[in-house]
């Protein structure tokens, strides 16, 4: 029974941390119609950051979450005008964007290194203790914490994209270009916000990661990156509704697999879980 309530508990926890990560990929092929190969890199940018304000200045750890998200925004935001838009209307152009962002990534990760260097590192925890759960297991407040971070960041999303005008301009240049362009929308600013949006909430997800899943290394956003791509296939590229749905039942898979069989069988059957709904029904869920 403690087996089972801690699988739960962690797909839970986990769910929500990758829907955060997965909806700025998903959000960014919604509205640009390319795949941001450099969400992995700007995943491992947010989780220096917030370690850099930490270890060099002391800050408090949710303050350094903050900062972190900016700067992650501000890389998002500088990416449309430096790479993005130089390359768009070109022929291959989809390709082309998929190998800057590439390189983007290799170049974030050796400037880390050279700053930073190659030894692991690891957050600082928001809050130390926790509590007796159901079943007996033991649940951290950190990860309480991480998990209502995450849950109100996705709540957030939602309200913004439904209600608010720059929200419904990201989903009219997502759904119809030249209509968007019709009615007055700026697509060049909307890119700008969308690929904004997607760096910051990596830049959240990776702070979230390494405050109680990773350390802190160069290379860390390999293997987000990699449960993003799949998880917005499953949800069905573009649909940040199916891609909440894909991020919790990969929390699911993953705790599941962690719990009963061991950690390092996590990824490859999760892969095989995916690689067997994507034959039954290659759109996704939505």
């Amino acid at each position: 029974m403690s087996q089972f309530v801690q699988c739960v508990y962690s797909a839970f926890v986990l769910g929500s941390i990758y829907a955060a990560m997965a909806m700025g990929l998903s959000l960014v092929w919604g509205g640009l119609r390319m795949l941001n190969m450099a969400h992995g890199g700007l995943l491992m940018v947010g989780a220096y950051a917030a370690f850099f304000a930490t270890d060099r200045f002391g800050v408090h750890p949710l303050i350094a979450l903050v900062f972190a998200v900016l700067v992650g925004a501000g890389a998002g935001a500088l990416m449309y005008p430096l790479i993005v838009r130089p390359l768009i209307g070109k022929p291959g152009w989809d390709i082309n964007v998929i190998v800057a962002t590439v390189a983007l990534t290799i170049v974030l990760s050796q400037v880390i290194q050279l700053l930073i260097g190659p030894k692991t590192k690891a957050l600082p925890k928001i809050v130390t203790g926790g509590f007796s759960g159901p079943a007996d297991i033991f649940i951290e407040y950190q990860t309480l914490i991480i998990a209502g971070v995450a849950l109100m960041t996705l709540l957030a999303m939602a309200l913004f994209l439904r209600y608010s005008r720059l929200g419904l301009s990201v989903q009219a240049v997502a759904q119809n270009l030249e209509g968007a362009h019709l009615v007055g929308i700026s697509i060049g600013r909307t890119n700008t916000l969308i690929l904004a949006i997607g760096a910051g909430l990596a830049a959240l997800s990776g702070v979230l990661l390494a405050s109680g899943f990773v350390f802190l290394t160069p290379t860390m956003g390999t293997a987000p990156l990699l449960k993003a791509l799949i998880i917005i296939l499953l949800g069905g590229l573009g649909s940040i509704k199916g891609t909440v749905y894909a991020a919790y039942v990969a929390g699911l898979v993953e705790s599941a697999v962690a719990v009963y069989l061991g950690a390092t069988w996590s990824l490859p059957i999760l892969f095989g879980v995916v690689i067997a709904i994507l034959l039954i029904r290659p759109e996704g869920f939505f």
